[in-house]
């Protein structure tokens, strides 16, 4: 038997015969057609037209359909105006329509238009043999990590085997939960696969490699609903961290790389132990707090924890613990959700002591090194240019390490360094180029030292001496005073003058 529906010029004559359970199925068109790219669709709902968000690109989305078929340009057959494909297990009696994207065929080598309008290719199913159809029903919901969506498949003729080759899952994969003793009924679960996030996404059956209990025909490919896939969890993107100057006064400001949204806990009412509180630690203690939803922002990217709630007091260190129930829209939990920072002191650093662990009267030649420790009220770190010691014989410190609340300074001798007391002439370049923890810059007002100790804690006696002694030249002997013999440099003199410089 064989229905055919002629169209407008613009849309095809429609055909269709069905034979062994295969309705075979002709578009006829005006003028001769070619291969493009993407799918037909054979199905008793519309279509709409949506951005696939994975590749940028527009392709048809079945919608308010009991019933469709997916149909591959490999399975199409161009033969000069004619397109054919088969498709098997189309309802018998039904009313179905064939849409494709613009540019699924091509008309005199370009682009063919769309064919979205119910009508514009239609035809009602000719009766002829059943064959073997299939409808996946997907589990409500978003396909997320650690969440996978339960997938029925549900045969018109008993089934022997579904091996997983059959599926094709678009950024997931179909795994074999269990089956029926008639073989009808078929349970999976369909797996996040990767971390894409995606909203439109379906399974695709192919109805070739089923093997069936009976000889009947099985070809076609069978088509999910859409499902959407988000396995990416939000984060925290902006939060307190290490030692930091806050406003004590004002709300504690949390952003987050996504939109979350807070639910309740459901599964216990005990306050230790519910999942949707805020926690806050310091130190052995903790207390723990009824989340307002209301803090979050209505986007919800921002969390804002009024001050008399966190009640945050400078120089403390804290923890907080954000509610386990702040989720995404598709339920990804937090990726992580506790937060730990020092409260600033309120005070600036200063600069105490520069101390040198040497002991005694210490003298320093060239190629010496001499290390200077600068200790400070407080742990500190250096900002945006190093810091130095200028000394008083015109030389420099060169910055090395900071650890804690000292710094090390490290001053090698050079030739001509030489001073009697080594000591510090100017710290105008460590004030402004030290930092506490926090970031507050050391001044010099809270430099409070103008000398070098020694590990006692008494001013170091530091000589540079880097001039090399001299002995003194051979005497020349008064006339006078010689012994009678010329040249033997003998003198009848008990005590002579010697003259030179020597150490």
């Amino acid at each position: 038997m064989t229905s055919t529906f002629p169209t407008s010029s613009a849309f095809p004559t429609t055909s269709a015969r069905t034979l062994d359970g295969v309705t075979h199925i002709d578009l006829n068109f005006a003028s001769a057609m070619g291969k493009g790219s993407g799918s037909i669709f054979v199905t008793d709902g519309a279509v709409q037209t949506v951005i696939d968000r994975a590749t940028g690109q527009p392709k048809l989305r079945v919608v308010g359909a009991t019933f469709t078929r997916e149909i591959s340009l490999d399975q199409v057959q161009v033969s000069g105006t004619h397109v054919l494909f088969d498709a098997t297990g189309l309802p018998p009696g039904a009313s179905l329509n064939v849409y494709m994207g613009a540019g699924t065929l091509l008309s005199g080598g370009k682009p063919a238009g769309a064919i979205t309008v119910p009508g514009s290719a239609s035809f009602t199913t000719p009766a002829g043999a059943a064959a073997l159809s299939a409808t996946l029903t997907l589990a409500e919901g978003v396909l997320k990590a650690g969440a996978p969506l339960e997938m029925v498949v549900s045969f018109s003729h008993a089934v022997n085997e579904v091996p997983a080759s059959v599926f094709s899952a678009e950024h997931a994969r179909v795994e074999y939960v269990s089956r029926s003793t008639d073989g009808l009924r078929w349970t999976f679960r369909l797996v996040q696969d990767d971390s894409v996030d995606s909203a439109s996404n379906v399974v695709r059956l192919n109805l070739a490699d089923v093997q069936p209990r009976d000889t009947v025909p099985h070809t076609g490919t069978v088509t999910s609903s859409p499902y959407a896939v988000d396995t990416v969890l939000p984060d925290v993107a902006s939060a307190p961290e290490g030692h930091v100057a806050l406003d004590l006064d004002a709300s504690l400001v949390i952003t987050f790389t996504e939109a979350v949204h807070w639910s309740a806990d459901t599964e216990t009412s005990d306050p230790e132990y519910r999942e949707d509180m805020l926690a806050i630690w310091v130190g052995d203690g903790h207390r723990r707090i009824d989340f307002d939803a209301s803090w979050l922002s209505a986007d919800g990217l921002t969390l804002r924890i009024p001050a008399a709630v966190h009640q945050l007091i400078a120089d403390l260190s804290y923890w907080i613990v954000l509610p386990r129930t702040l989720t995404d829209a598709a339920g990804n939990p937090l990726d992580e959700y506790e937060i730990a920072f020092h409260t600033d002191d309120g005070r600036l650093p200063s600069a105490e002591q520069a101390t040198v662990y040497a002991y005694g009267s210490r003298h320093y030649g060239v190629g010496d090194q001499i290390e200077i420790y600068v200790s400070f009220s407080e742990d500190v770190q250096v900002g945006a240019t190093p810091p130095a010691l200028v000394l008083n014989n015109g030389k420099e410190a060169r910055f090395v390490e900071a650890n804690g609340d000292r710094m090390l300074f490290v001053y090698t001798v050079a030739a001509n360094d030489d001073v009697a007391r080594l000591a510090i002439a100017d710290t105008s370049k460590l004030a402004g180029r030290v930092t506490d923890l926090s970031g507050k810059l050391l001044d010099a007002a809270h430099i409070e030292f103008d000398a070098i100790h020694d590990g006692y804690g008494m001013l170091a006696e530091l000589v540079i001496d880097t001039t090399a002694p001299v002995a003194p030249a051979a005497a020349t002997l008064a006339a006078a005073s010689d012994s009678g013999t010329p040249g033997d440099n003998i003198t009848n003199d008990a005590s002579p003058a010697l003259r030179g410089s020597a150490e």
